[in-house]
């Protein structure tokens, strides 16, 4: 017994001699031998002085009113029905817990019920309390460049940077000119700097205010250089981690586009540190270039403009709560250590995580899709909850719950029969869905501007 305790002791005090010389990523690899035996060292380092832990929450498209709702104060409309603000947020809220809280808000925000909407198939508003209640939840930063903030024109363009400034809200991509849209806003965690800048597709006929133009919008990610000068000014910025929001891409499409992934990795190259994808409704892979994420389709997060999704199929019928964990030192560019996949559903109303089988299947069709970006493409451990959890180098090293995590976290390959049936779904080629609530299947179409698909002339009033 003394024996076997002087053993322990020794190796004991061997690793605490060797973790000071050895550096963490290399930890996993060394070994004491004792008495011709080699035993492996696994003892967890703890954090640097000076480095702070940060956590980032992404979720996707974001509104709490119908199409062409009017707005109250105190509810939405959804299908003729009124829906209290927190009945949206109830089952999700507890999963909004990052220092910063990230957020695309797809919608107008305004009081007023009188300004003339676009002609278009959808338009949203959504009333300033509605966002107050979004912020008390927890989302503390948001995109507003997408194709549904000139819903209303520029006057409703305003009424959003109005509403927002009054919330006191951090928010990127609306201007009240070309110079302000693409000013990245800047947010602090301790003594750590964060930018955000935002761009996207625009639509309603719109383009990108000129350079001396006084007209509110937002930079187009559609128009020749509006996503260079977007990179170009979040890259002057001084900031440790520089964040950038891209609407772009095609509705219900899972595969990202060769040359939409090639233009996002060169705006790594030129200088963001994450990227943040929304706008196809459905969740897209994840791939990491030089240690920085891109996140190419989160999907809808909560909307009630939007259908109900788990009428689709596998690849289509959730949506990416994304939570990323990153190291930061004084003086360096904060690390990713790692990320956590969250899939939800039920973002047309009220959103909530999946659990079990069902999240776990989901997890595997965001593998699959890696697949499309090779060695790069972001692959997640499937935990019991159903959360994947994908661990950058020596994350697993470390003595924290992440760490811990990360020690047990291991990439399981789906069983034939799932994988057959998520290569076949995501295989699918979707333009536009129609509502076919009646039916047990969606209609898979083109939908042009048809008469009778359009809002009345009574509701546009």
């Amino acid at each position: 017994m003394r024996l076997a305790a002087g053993l322990a002791f020794l190796v004991a005090m061997t690793a605490v001699l060797i973790a000071k010389r050895v550096p963490n990523h290399a930890m996993e690899n060394v070994a004491v031998v004792v008495a011709g035996t080699p035993v492996p060292l696994a003892l967890p380092m703890p954090a640097a002085p000076g480095e702070t832990q940060i956590t980032i929450v992404l979720a996707g498209d974001t509104g709490l009113n119908g199409s062409y709702q009017p707005v109250y104060a105190s509810h939405g409309i959804k299908n003729g029905a009124r829906l209290q603000w927190a009945e949206a947020t109830a089952d999700i809220a507890g999963e909004i817990n990052g220092d910063i809280n990230f957020a695309n808000l797809e919608t107008v925000v305004t009081d007023r019920n009188d300004i003339k909407p676009q002609l278009k198939l959808f338009a949203f508003r959504t009333h300033p309390d509605g966002v107050r209640h979004l912020v008390k939840m927890g989302l503390n930063a948001f995109s507003t460049a997408n194709n549904h903030a000139m819903d209303f024109g520029p006057q409703g363009a305003v009424e959003t940077l109005k509403h927002l400034g009054d919330i006191g809200v951090i928010h990127a991509g609306l201007g009240r000119n070309r110079a302000e849209a693409r000013t990245p806003r800047l947010m602090a965690v301790g003594d750590t700097t964060f930018a955000l800048s935002a761009l996207g597709i625009i639509g309603n006929a719109y383009s990108s205010p000129g350079e001396n133009e006084k007209r509110a919008g937002q930079l187009s990610y559609s128009e020749a250089g509006d996503l260079d000068e977007a990179v170009a000014t979040l890259a002057q910025t001084q900031a440790d981690y520089r964040i950038l929001s891209v609407h772009y891409g095609q509705e219900f499409e899972v595969k990202t586009a060769t040359t939409d992934r090639a233009r996002l990795t060169q705006a790594v190259a030129n200088g963001a540190d994450m990227v943040v994808g929304h706008h196809q409704h459905v969740v897209n892979g994840v791939e990491i270039v030089d240690g920085a994420p891109i996140f190419y389709g989160l999907g809808n997060f909560l909307h009630w403009g939007t259908q109900d999704m788990s009428r689709h199929d596998i690849c289509r019928d959730y949506g990416l709560l994304a939570r990323v964990h990153l190291t930061a030192l004084d003086g360096e560019v904060p690390k990713l250590r790692a990320i956590e996949a969250l899939p939800v559903t039920n973002m047309h109303k009220a959103t909530r995580r999946l659990t079990g089988d069902d999240a776990r299947a989901r997890i595997q069709v965001l593998n699959h899709l890696a697949a499309q970006f090779g060695e790069r493409g972001v692959r997640f451990a499937t935990e019991a909850d159903g959360t994947g959890l994908y661990c950058a180098p020596g994350t697993d090293t470390r003595a924290d719950p992440l760490g811990n995590r990360c020690r047990k976290a291991k990439i399981e390959p789906p069983d034939p029969k799932l994988a057959a049936k998520i290569e076949a779904a995501c295989n699918r080629r979707v333009v536009r869905v129609v509502e076919n609530e009646d039916g047990a299947e969606p209609e898979f179409e083109q939908v042009g501007f048809q008469p009778e698909l359009l809002p009345s002339a009574e509701t546009r009033r």
